[in-house]
């Protein structure tokens, strides 16, 4: 109850700081909400930096809430003051369903570590999407319609949006591991975009892949994940989900690494071909499946980039469903693959809790 005009009478100003319409000495939570989200800390398999996490949740509170756009969404740090840098990469609106990327600057091997959802406290335009993805060169959430036109598949580190090839239709966008995905028909659906990673550095490719049934017919198929350079000999880079034998395979074109592994059809698997300058190494789920294996004379050259097709020599059109794929110019290590596995799996618990609502603290 107001006892003067510009107080009320526990000392809280007569304003709107959540421009909410209910004045501060009237409303339950004047400066919006927050929510603790606690991270698992048995999934963290080794102390990690700047961790990109996936913050999937569908929440009443947050729909009746939130701004219409997710504008007024942010993260901390746990502290509830200290803001974290994230990507908001869809927000429904209607039934508040919210996908977004946190960085975290530092998450302990088994330990727990604490984070805090914020909204509705009247702020705009929250999300700082470049530091999350500074590690990577390329990060394509594949969350866009293809039928966009030129560039509508969008890179987060705004490197190299992508095309779709092979008309696309809008019914290939689809519900994946994240948000939104993207299905390939295996004859001719691609996203093609501009390669810049060249010569025999480090790198790293990953994706969510979905694979459909074995199209394979003979020993010169194939069904690509993601490729990069040219035709000639250890000039390209690429990651097969399914090769001859329906096993998958990586490598340099003609200097290639047929794995034991086959990828069962129909669910998700996530698939990483970590290349460190001397050694490869291939991760399904988050295990390496082999021991790292020497390769030489590799110089990656060629502007070309491809999304479920080849840059050379071959079609090796995917037929499946593909997400979040991304080109790290490093080699990832075991225990971020592992912890990435680990936090965008389906039915993650990486996230143990999400606490009920309480009052946002004043920042």
């Amino acid at each position: 109850m107001k006892t003067d005009p510009g107080v009320c009478d526990c000392g809280t100003p007569d304003a709107d700081s959540d421009h909410d319409a209910l004045l501060d000495c009237e409303d339950p939570a004047p400066h919006g909400w927050q929510r603790q989200l606690t991270l698992d800390g048995g999934q963290i398999p080794g102390n990690l930096t700047h961790f990109a996490l996936l913050v999937q949740v569908t929440d009443s509170h947050l729909q009746a809430n939130a701004a219409a756009d997710g504008g007024d969404i942010y993260f901390t740090a746990a502290d509830r003051l200290t803001v974290l840098d994230f990507e908001l990469e869809s927000y429904g609106a209607a039934t508040g369903a919210l996908v977004a990327w946190v960085s975290m600057p530092s998450l302990s091997a088994n330990t727990d570590s604490v984070l805090y959802l914020g909204y509705a406290d009247g702020g705009t335009g929250r999300a700082k999407t470049a530091n999350v993805w500074s590690d990577y060169r390329n990060v394509w959430h594949l969350a866009e319609d293809p039928t966009l036109g030129s560039n509508a598949v969008h890179d987060s580190t705004q490197r190299a949006h992508g095309t779709a090839q092979g008309g696309m239709p809008a019914t290939a966008r689809v519900a994946a591991v994240a948000g939104q995905g993207l299905s390939f028909d295996g004859s001719d659906d691609q996203i093609e975009f501009v390669n810049d990673l060249t010569g025999a550095g480090p790198s790293t490719f990953s994706g969510w892949v979905n694979q459909a049934a074995d199209p394979i017919t003979g020993g010169d198929s194939g069904s690509a994940l993601l490729s990069i350079g040219d035709g000639q000999s250890n000039r390209a880079r690429f990651l097969l989900s399914l090769a001859e034998q329906s096993k998958v395979k990586t490598g340099f074109y003609n200097n290639d690494e047929l794995s034991t592994a086959v990828l069962p059809t129909g669910v998700w698997k996530y698939l990483v071909w970590v290349w460190n300058g001397s050694t490869s190494e291939v991760y399904i789920d988050g295990a390496s499946i082999k021991a790292p294996l020497a390769r030489t004379n590799v110089n990656t050259s060629g502007t070309v980039g491809r999304i479920g097709g080849s840059t050379f020599g071959y079609d090796f059109f995917l037929t499946g469903l593909l997400d979040e794929v991304r080109i790290a110019g490093s080699a990832r290590t075991a225990a971020s693959i592992t912890a990435e596995y680990n936090s965008q799996r389906p039915g993650s618990t990486f996230i143990k809790t999400l606490s009920d609502p309480m009052t946002a603290a004043k920042h």
